[in-house]
């Protein structure tokens, strides 16, 4: 164990990992913006 946090014990991961937080958008300009095809990065996210 590498790292304990409330309790939860956690392991170095074998790969590297990417976590990507997309906060205080609004949802509606998401969908809008994947089905028009101007999100092209934030598809490949998904």
């Amino acid at each position: 164990v590498e790292l304990t946090v409330n309790g939860i014990n956690y392991r170095r991961p074998r790969k590297p990992i990417v976590v990507v937080c997309v906060d205080g958008g609004d949802a509606t300009y998401y969908e809008q913006g994947l089905k028009d095809g101007i999100l092209p990065n934030l598809r490949r996210f998904m």
